[in-house]
C-alpha cells in the first residue's frame, strides 16, 4: 500500500512541468493509487486525469486546481478536502465521502456522485450539469446562485433537495 500522507507533491519532482507564466504543474494522469493513503497531501495544480484513486484516502488533502477529469474515485475519503476549482467532469465518486469538503467553483459536469455523502460540502459556483445525484447524502450542502444544476440526474432522495 503507498502511504503519503502529508505528502507535498506540487513544488519538486521529475514530474513537473512548467506552463507559460511561470506556473508548474505535477503530471501524475493515468496513475494507479488505488487504495493509497493520501491524507493531508498536498497536491496543488496536479494532473490526475484518468487516475485510479478507488478507495484511497485523501481525507484533508488540498486538491486546489486539481485536473481529476475522468479519474476514478469511487468510496475514496475525500471528507474535508479542499478542492476548490478542482477539474472533476466525468469523474466517478461513486460512494465517496465528501462531507464537508471545499468543492467551490469546481467543475462537476456529469460526474458520477451516485450515493456519495456530500452533507456539509461547499458546492458554492459548482457546475454540477448533467452531474448523478442519485441517493447522494446533500444535507447541509452549501451552494449559491451560481452554482449550476441543470440536468442532474436525482432519485426519491435527492430530487429538489436544494435546487
Amino acid at each position: 500500500m503507498v502511504d503519503l500522507s502529508t505528502a507535498c507533491l506540487d513544488a519538486a519532482t521529475p514530474m513537473i512541468t512548467y506552463q507559460a507564466g511561470g506556473m508548474a504543474t505535477l503530471g501524475m494522469s493515468g496513475v494507479d493509487l488505488e487504495g493509497a493513503r493520501l491524507s493531508g497531501a498536498r497536491l496543488l495544480g496536479t494532473s490526475l486525469t484518468n487516475a485510479d484513486l478507488e478507495r484511497t484516502d485523501l481525507r484533508h488533502a488540498i486538491l486546489a486546481g486539481t485536473w481529476l477529469t475522468k479519474a476514478r474515485l469511487l468510496d475514496a475519503g475525500l471528507d474535508q478536502a479542499v478542492l476548490f476549482a478542482a477539474d472533476l467532469g466525468e469523474a466517478n465518486l461513486a460512494g465517496a465521502k465528501l462531507t464537508g469538503a471545499g468543492l467551490d467553483s469546481a467543475n462537476l459536469q456529469r460526474a458520477n456522485l451516485a450515493g456519495a455523502d456530500l452533507s456539509g460540502a461547499d458546492l458554492s459556483g459548482a457546475d454540477l450539469l448533467g452531474a448523478d445525484l442519485s441517493g447522494a447524502d446533500l444535507t447541509g450542502v452549501v451552494h449559491d446562485a451560481q452554482t449550476r444544476v441543470d440536468g442532474v440526474v436525482t432519485d426519491a432522495k435527492t430530487a429538489g433537495k436544494w435546487w
